[in-house]
């Protein structure tokens, strides 16, 4: 995915749905900043911010429910494709067993030093 500059309006509708740990960051700076005004009352864009929050919110639900789900079928095809094949399962056995067992022999290791 390309970098777009901040003033292009795509970026900002990206942001969100991309990047949600940033996105969590900035309204939690956004929040330290606004303090309530002597009078007690909440300035009219803090009371904006939380129906923007909710929006986005439900964009992020209407747009990655669709991507999940189509995650979850292709998943469960290439499952059915890979359990077809013996050899492939155990072929794909032998390497977690290979990727788990160098991970092991590296926590053993840089324990002993």
């Amino acid at each position: 995915m390309a970098t777009r500059h901040p003033s292009d309006p795509k970026a900002g509708c990206q942001l969100p749905l991309v990047r949600p740990k940033r996105t969590a960051v900035a309204w939690r700076r956004l929040s330290r900043m606004s303090t309530r005004s002597p009078s007690g009352a909440r300035p009219a864009w803090k009371k904006r911010l939380g129906r923007v929050a909710l929006v986005l919110g439900g964009v992020f639900v209407v747009v990655a429910t669709p991507i999940c789900l189509l995650m979850v079928v292709f998943a469960a095809r290439l499952a059915a494709l890979l359990k077809r094949s013996p050899r492939v399962m155990r072929a794909i056995d032998w390497l977690f067993a290979g990727i788990f067992s160098a991970f092991a022999a590296r926590l053993l290791f840089a324990r002993a030093h």
